[in-house]
């Protein structure tokens, strides 16, 4: 994953500066994208940053329900250099986010090349969802 991320980071860097780091790309709900992750994704994020405590894992709801992410402390990621493909190459400046869904499509589609070749599962879902169940897990 690390290597998959230092690719979407440099096909990124021209449009890099775009970003505020306001935190609102962290925030979700109703009028809000849905932030999508792979398992790989996810576990590679948990595996890099823990678990985010149990208080703020999200409950089993409706994709658009209102949440915030786990990692998020006030307008920023505390886990900056796990995060996920979506967190990387969504942007609020909408010239900025057309050049990030072009790289998130190849990268995705890259994530789960290597997830056939290491013959690992795919799941790819709204990111609450996979914490919801690792916090029923007990994880």
């Amino acid at each position: 994953m690390a290597r998959v991320y230092a690719r979407v980071d440099e096909a990124l860097r021209p449009v890099a500066s775009s970003c505020r780091a306001c935190g609102q790309c962290c925030r979700f709900g109703p009028a809000t994208p849905v932030l999508f992750a792979s398992t790989l994704e996810l576990a590679y994020l948990v595996a890099i940053a823990g678990m985010p405590p149990p208080e703020r894992r999200v409950v089993p709801g409706p994709p658009h329900a209102p949440w915030q992410c786990p990692y998020q402390e006030g307008d920023r990621c505390t886990t900056r250099e796990a995060r996920t493909l979506g967190c990387r190459t969504y942007f609020c400046d909408s010239a900025a986010r057309v050049h990030g869904e072009r790289v998130y499509a190849e990268a995705v589609g890259e994530i789960r090349r290597i997830a056939a070749r290491r013959k690992c599962g795919w799941w790819y879902g709204p990111a609450r969802f996979y914490f919801a169940n690792l916090g029923n897990r007990g994880g």
